[in-house]
């Protein structure tokens, strides 16, 4: 019961001097580790239930859309039920959340890969709907109110860029690593899945990402106080008029159209990249997972000055500019025609752009996480209530939604290429061009939009957060951990 008290540990007036540590910091990061560990291998469920289990794309496109629309919904319904349930006395509003959800979460990403290549269509299908709803669901469980949490840790904006650069760390290890491993257990030396071993490689990873969501929460301090039984006191929770606020909310509604462009165009770059190399590069198809962390390379360079750059021009201005190297790297996928060169300059090739989009998307997911915080406090400044949940939720749907129609969208769009599961890496003459250009053309599309939406639509500058902090009364807040860290 005392290891359960201290992993669940909330805000008190007292935590407010506490210092800001790398303890933090890192405990933080373990959240994303332990999320990612689950949700990295969404990427194999096309190639697992397509070529492996043999649906249709046409078919998983329909399944799939059905599925994340769903997941979409139960975002808010997450966030509602977190804001509505009054926290005890020194316990917190959101780890309690991703204590019991973790325990679930742990078996529930092996059960949509349960290998069963010979069965009947319904039981396929009813096996791959069932087991997702409930990943789904504990899937939600943890990540909303991780997600929340960022803004009750510190109310620094630096320090909220710095959790967020962490939290991106966090996803980029558990991304890499699965990209690097997986490959070489699910693909033999032709390129062919060898669906049966994700269950494994499920069942493994849910072990690890539990793991890790315990180190977050006995490892973060919350010090962003807030007093929900004086704020329930006050007016109790209307749902519609917290969507409400979060519909006239200018900031939350770009940066989430901005989440929605940016996780499309990621949902063909998991989707589409690792077929064009398995028909194109098939030699290294078992390292496509390193091909992938070569793409991200560059990121890494630029995550010691992250926070630098944010405390001299804002996390606005930070995650905007890098988005042109993405239009660059779109611009050039359309006009470098990298399957008619021998594998390894095509490949060679095929890097360059690659790098381009992993900058573009890494600089810019680096600092996203800690504008989501930004918008949390931007709807307390209007509507005068701390509604993390609803906030942090309503923004997920829009991110589930774009995660539903992208996964769609790459099966429906891929049939336009001619591309056809059942052969995996045999396809026809052409399919491989087809594909590349498919990408290229979405990237453009997808990182022009994240600019203007950026640069023209959110709100939210450098001058801004700092009178957001003053008007909420938190420079004191932040004052105070500086000097307890000094």
């Amino acid at each position: 019961m005392n290891f359960y008290k201290k992993a669940t540990a909330g805000a008190t007036p007292e935590n407010i001097s506490k210092p800001f540590t790398k303890k933090d910091k890192l405990s933080y990061m373990c959240g994303d580790l332990g999320c990612n560990m689950s949700f990295a291998l969404n990427s194999y469920l096309m190639l697992f239930w397509t070529q492996y289990m043999g649906l249709s794309l046409a078919v998983w496109g329909v399944i799939i859309l059905v599925l994340k629309l769903w997941d979409a919904i139960n975002d808010p319904i997450m966030g509602a039920l977190m804001d509505a349930i009054k926290p005890k006395p020194g316990q917190s509003k959101f780890k309690p959340w991703i204590f019991w959800g973790s325990l679930v979460l742990l078996f529930s990403g092996a059960i949509c890969f349960i290998p069963i290549p010979t069965a009947p269509l319904w039981v396929k299908i009813t096996i791959c709907v069932v087991g997702y709803l409930l990943w789904d669901l504990s899937y939600t469980i943890v990540n909303v109110p991780y997600g929340s949490l960022n803004a009750a840790i510190t109310a620094d904006a630096t320090e909220r860029a710095s959790l967020s650069t962490w939290r991106s760390i966090g996803a980029f290890i558990a991304n890499i690593l699965l990209a690097v491993l997986i490959p070489m257990f699910v693909y033999n030396d032709e390129g062919q899945v060898l669906g049966q071993y994700l269950i494994i490689i499920g069942l493994v990873c849910g072990l690890f990402g539990f793991l890790f969501f315990q180190i977050l929460c006995r490892g973060t301090t919350e010090r962003v106080f807030i007093d929900y039984e004086e704020q329930q006191k006050k007016e109790k929770f209307n749902y519609l008029k917290s969507i409400k606020a979060f519909v006239t909310n200018r900031a939350a509604m770009a940066f989430t159209f901005v989440s929605i462009f940016q996780l499309l165009a990621m949902a063909f770059m998991q989707n589409c990249s690792t077929l064009y190399i398995q028909q194109t590069f098939p030699s290294f198809t078992k390292f496509s997972g390193i091909v992938s962390m070569l793409g991200f390379l560059p990121t890494f360079f630029f995550i010691p000055f992250i926070s630098k750059l944010v405390k001299k021009f804002g996390k606005k201005e930070a995650s905007t500019w890098p988005l042109l190297l993405g239009i660059v790297g779109g611009l050039l996928l359309i006009f470098l025609p990298m399957e008619n060169l021998p594998e390894l300059p095509g490949l060679v090739l095929w890097i360059l752009p690659s790098m381009l989009l992993g900058l573009s998307i890494g600089v810019n997911s680096l600092v996203g996480w800690a504008m989501v915080a930004d918008c949390i406090d931007y709807h307390e400044v209007k509507t005068g209530k701390r509604e993390e949940g609803v906030v942090y939720a309503t923004y997920s749907l829009g991110r589930k939604l774009a995660q539903g129609f992208g996964a769609s969208l790459v099966s429906l769009l891929l049939i336009t290429t001619g591309y056809i599961p059942e052969l995996q890496e045999a396809q026809p003459e052409g399919v491989n061009s087809n594909i590349r250009i498919l990408l290229g053309i979405v990237y453009v599309v997808c990182f022009v939009a994240q600019f203007v939406l950026l640069l023209f639509v959110y709100n939210i500058d450098k001058k801004k957060v700092q009178e957001m902090a003053q008007t909420l009364g938190r420079e004191n807040t932040i004052e105070n951990a500086k000097s307890m860290d000094d």
